[in-house]
């Protein structure tokens, strides 16, 4: 390992840039190998931060995964426009917890 940083010493920056790049892509490769995915698996993964998901592998690819997400969980904001109500939770009179502690 040493010998490399000593040849990578000699190399101009965008020689090293090119090198960097070259061993990322090279790193990718060998973290995907090492997983073992296939159809039918049931799999866990961050959607976004704070955001979990499960569900189960529907395609693999060498680099990607299809799931079909059974559960979400975590805390997220989302736009107004893109939300699609599919339950409307019943009105709550804003007194109503007040008139509980209320005695006359």
């Amino acid at each position: 390992m040493e010998d490399l940083l000593l040849q990578a010493d000699e190399l101009t920056s965008k020689e090293i840039r090119d090198l960097i790049n070259a061993l990322r892509a090279l790193l990718e490769e060998k973290e995907t190998e090492d997983v073992d995915i296939k159809i039918g698996d049931q799999v866990e993964f961050e959607i976004k931060k704070g955001v979990l998901a499960s569900g189960t592998v529907t395609h693999v690819t060498p680099k990607r995964v299809q799931v079909k997400v059974h559960e979400a969980a975590g805390d997220t904001t989302a736009p107004t426009r893109s939300l699609n109500v599919t339950f409307s939770a019943p009105e709550q009179d804003p007194l109503a917890d007040e008139e509980s502690d209320y005695d006359e």
